[in-house]
């Protein structure tokens, strides 16, 4: 499974698992909570991106380009390749399948559907195309029974496989415009879907298209909603739940569903006309208990003047809904809409429907485009939107989550509910949001944020919301995390897992302007003994750790991969061009800030392109030719951590060759540093110079303070020779520089970091 992790593949995998099949499963970026289910149900996760022995087909998400290492290695050794939709086919191709279609709501009324079935205690199996809220549910189950529900994706055509025994179409509206170019190949789509369909169609009774399209379908068409043979008589909203009383071919009952919005109420209606079809009757409270789904209408922060939702809502029609939604939810309120549009081809063809649809807010806030994949349209861009926008819209653009939160607190004087809505990342922001809120400070006004609370109050509130496997601690000391043993504590300290949650935790502190710094393996950094007054992030998770072979001899590696790690893999691939790393100590990351060399070869030298965060919590991605290196420097990368890069290496030399370079490229630096713990060399050299020359041409080489001492081995580095402190380094370094100034005339400019502070303020 190449991206297991996605909504539509995981589902899949725990199906197939379930089955009996041996699933094992890869992913670029797999979430935690994703991964905790897959492998509890038994699916192989290899961290590498290598293809095991036992594979008899590999199954990749529409989301896979097909020069992924692993695409093209199942294609060199002639294992079949099958899209999600069509391995889901071949698996229920004997199975009754009740097949969830649609434009919007398909997900919500798919999981509705499985609760009611569940507690209707009617025998099926199922697979939903996202996450239950909470862990009552899994988003698939195999059983022996004949019936399947599974909701199917009209996006990459993969529809056209399936011949449903019941297929139910909660509504029709142009989508996925990068597939279906006008909206009469999406009607077509639908229309044979109907056809195919062999025993009951379920169809919206209002929907003049959707009817027309189906009327030729030999299968029994079943009306449900206003006109239609199943209706719901009267809908009641109650504090987060609603009341509805059936009526139709249903047995005139009340029944409660815990959600709310009238959209809602529209996808209950179908989820239990299904249920009432295939019983025969329904059980009182089918829909008691039913847990919601994942990134629809997430109420995230209900407290006093404020409300804070989050919704996957990324098509016209579906923020039209929500807008409606929170307006009659929260009348008396002020709107505010947070937006991130998907994709340039939806956002290039449906500018005018969510340019009219988004009017409809107070205040919006209109983020870039989340591409998904996708290279940037001419005329589909954020820009292009915001310029089609109502000329009485009160909009902004931003670009950084500290920009938006430092607006909402500012904006904000009235009772309000704010909505982030898109099918991107957005949802990130919305949960570091929210997190942020402090309910004891919302009395008779909104305020968002308290940024005179204690910090460890802000520190307990992330974890929520982050995942499991990410740290977030005290107190932490560094000088253990660094190569010269050196330095105090961080105040805060994190090994975030992903890049979400690094992106939560570079938000959070950028909002309450909390200095941040990052550490790799630690070499070429000196830790001030007071520790550091700030946040401290340590990319030490194994996900950061990632390298893996890519197409013409390139390499991606994570940016917290050793360089010397990095070397190895690219000569057991019999790549070469990159030897001269096994000279550099430290991580890609901190390679990368530095624009480290070693051996006559520099980082930037061989890097393609560089995917890093910025410290407003913004992941970008350049090429080389965009950044702006020199010696020890990368202007781009002073204020932003990378998060990994492609690197270029040369093919077609003998694995031989390339580690007898490596060899010598060790035993030169073996020969030339120190064995006890240093930091690298401590100054740059000087023009037509070098500075271990000039200390050990002035019989530096042994000059000590404290148990901080110059080398012997080499004079531009400084080691410790057990119990030094950074007050015994700085010592030294003041010493030295004043040295090689009064005797030389050359003022030797520092080449290692000294973290939280300044060299100006300590020499």
């Amino acid at each position: 499974m190449l991206g297991v992790g996605g909504m539509g593949m995981a589902p899949l995998a725990l199906y197939l698992r379930q089955m009996g099949c041996t699933v094992s499963g890869y992913d670029d970026n797999l979430p935690p909570r994703v991964a905790a289910l897959l492998k509890k149900a038994g699916v192989e996760l290899p961290v590498d991106a290598r293809l095991p022995n036992n594979v008899n087909k590999v199954v990749y998400s529409s989301a896979i380009a097909t020069e992924h290492p692993l695409f093209m290695d199942a294609v060199k050794v002639g294992l079949p390749l099958l899209r999600r939709g069509e391995m889901m086919a071949e698996v229920l191709d004997e199975k009754k399948v009740i097949a969830i279609a649609g434009s919007h709501g398909k997900t919500t009324t798919a999981g509705m559907l499985v609760h009611s079935l569940i507690r209707n205690i009617y025998p099926f199996g199922y697979m939903v195309g996202a996450l239950f809220n909470g862990d009552s549910i899994l988003p698939a189950r195999y059983s022996d029974s004949d019936w399947v529900v599974a909701e199917i994706d009209e996006s990459d055509g993969t529809i056209d496989l399936f011949r449903p025994e019941i297929t139910v179409i909660v509504n029709l509206d142009w989508d996925h415009t990068d597939f279906y170019v006008r909206p009469e190949d999406l009607e077509a789509t639908f229309e044979a879907l109907a056809q195919r369909t062999r025993k009951a169609l379920f169809l919206p009774g209002n929907d003049e298209i959707l009817n027309r399209l189906c009327r030729n379908s030999r299968a029994e068409k079943i009306q449900v909603g206003p006109g239609g043979n199943y209706q719901i008589k009267t809908i009641e909203t109650e504090k987060n739940n609603l009341r509805l009383t059936l009526c139709g071919r249903f047995e005139e009952q009340v029944e409660v569903l815990p959600a709310e919005g009238s959209f809602n109420a529209e996808n209950a209606s179908f989820a239990l006309a299904v249920s009432h079809y295939l019983k025969g009757s329904l059980r009182s409270g089918s829909l008691e208990g039913f847990p919601g789904i994942r990134r629809r209408q997430n109420k995230l922060y209900d407290f006093g003047d404020l409300a804070v939702i989050e919704d996957y809502a990324h098509h016209p029609r579906e923020i039209e809904a929500m807008i409606r939604y929170a307006r009659e939810a929260f009348p008396e309120r002020k709107l505010f809409v947070v937006f991130q549009p998907h994709r340039y081809s939806r956002t290039l063809r449906l500018k005018d429907e969510l340019a009219e649809s988004l009017a409809g807010a107070d205040k919006l806030y209109l983020m870039e485009v989340y591409p998904a994949s996708e290279s940037p349209l001419p005329g589909g861009s954020s820009e292009d939107l915001f310029n089609g926008l109502p000329g009485d819209l009160s909009a902004r653009r931003i670009s950084s989550y500290s920009r938006l939160s430092s607006l909402l607190s500012e904006e904000i004087d009235k009772p309000s509910v704010i909505l982030f809505l898109g099918a991107g990342d957005i949802d990130q922001w919305a949960r570091t949001f929210a997190g942020e809120l402090d309910e004891a400070q919302v009395l008779d006004s909104v305020e968002l944020i308290n940024k005179s609370k204690s910090g460890q109050s802000w520190w307990e509130k992330l974890r929520p919301l982050v995942n499991s496997e990410t740290t977030l601690s005290t107190g932490v000391s560094l000088a253990d995390k660094t190569t010269l043993r050196v330095g105090g504590p961080a105040f805060f300290f994190a090994e975030p897992a992903t890049v979400e949650d690094l992106g939560i935790l570079l938000t959070s502190a950028a909002v309450r302007s909390l200095p941040v710094y990052f550490l790799g393996r630690g070499s070429n950094l000196i830790v001030p003994d007071d520790g550091v007054e700030g946040l401290v992030i340590h990319l030490s998770h194994s996900s950061w750790r990632t390298i893996k072979p890519l197409a013409n001899g390139r390499i991606w590696a994570g940016g917290g991969a050793r360089l010397k790690q990095i070397c190895g893999e690219a000569c057991r691939l019999g790549l070469a061009g990159l030897e001269f790393l096994e000279g550099i100590p430290g991580s890609l990351g901190g390679a990368l800030r530095m624009n480290a060399g070693a051996m006559g070869g520099w980082i930037f030298d061989v890097v393609e392109e560089v995917q890093f965060m910025t410290l407003d919590g913004m992941l970008k991605t350049l090429p080389r030719e965009e950044f702006s290196v020199g010696y020890r420097e990368c202007r781009e990368l002073r204020r932003a951590v990378a998060v990994g890069a492609i690197l270029c290496a040369r093919d077609g030399v003998s694995s031989g060759s390339i580690r007898a370079t490596i060899e010598e490229f060790s035993n030169k630096r073996k020969s030339s540093q120190p064995k006890e713990p240093s930091v690298g060399c401590i100054f740059k050299n000087p023009k037509d110079s070098y500075a271990g020359r000039i200390i050990d041409e002035l019989g530096l080489k042994g000059l000590r303070v404290g148990e901080a001492e110059v080398s012997r081995v080499h004079g531009n580095f400084i080691i410790n020779r057990g119990g030094a402190t950074c007050g015994d380094v700085v010592g030294l370094i003041r010493n030295i520089r004043r040295e090689v100034q009064q005797r030389t005339g050359i003022e030797l400019q520092l080449e290692v970091l000294l973290m939280g502070k300044s060299w100006e303020q300590v020499l």
